[in-house]
């Protein structure tokens, strides 16, 4: 076949969906959607399940999540800050990193209720006493002392976890 020569593009006839068979169909659809409901309803009724509203640890998976959040900004305005030649926050960096890094951890396993949370835990408490501690020495970046005060919003939530 020659790769220069033009395609026939002449319609063809195709077999067309007629309004009639699209609405039997919907209709068709909608009729099992109804027969099904009561059945399902009544297996709903009879099914055990339990709707746990208020997980177990939602304070924690909030605040563990805040903190991610709010690090995140911290660390870009420490890369800010490294991109002008100011270096002075780069223990600073150090700290959030591993803080987002526990930080993201903690919240899956709090949302898990995990069997080993309270083994991670005192882990947690370390990195973000660590992490609050050195961006409490930056008072004077807004983001630093926001960094700070969410360290210290998930030490307090983990040590309800220890109690």
């Amino acid at each position: 076949m020659d790769a220069h020569k033009k395609l026939d593009t002449t319609p063809t006839e195709q077999p067309s969906i007629k309004r009639r068979d699209v609405l039997l169909g919907v209709s068709g659809a909608a009729l099992a959607g109804l027969v099904a409901s009561p059945a399902l309803a009544a297996h709903h009724e009879q099914a055990e399940h339990v709707h746990d509203a208020t997980p177990k640890h939602r304070t924690l998976v909030l605040v563990a999540q805040a903190c991610v959040g709010i690090g995140a900004m911290c660390l870009k305005h420490c890369l800010n800050l490294f991109a002008t030649g100011d270096t002075s926050l780069s223990a600073c960096a150090a700290r959030i990193q591993e803080m987002n890094a526990v930080s993201e951890a903690l919240g899956v396993l709090a949302a898990a209720d995990s069997a080993q949370l309270k083994a991670f835990v005192p882990v947690c408490i370390a990195v973000h006493d660590a992490c609050e501690a050195e961006c409490r020495k930056h008072t004077h970046h807004p983001l630093c002392i926001e960094t700070a005060e969410a360290c210290a919003a998930v030490t307090a939530e983990c040590k309800k976890v220890l109690a």
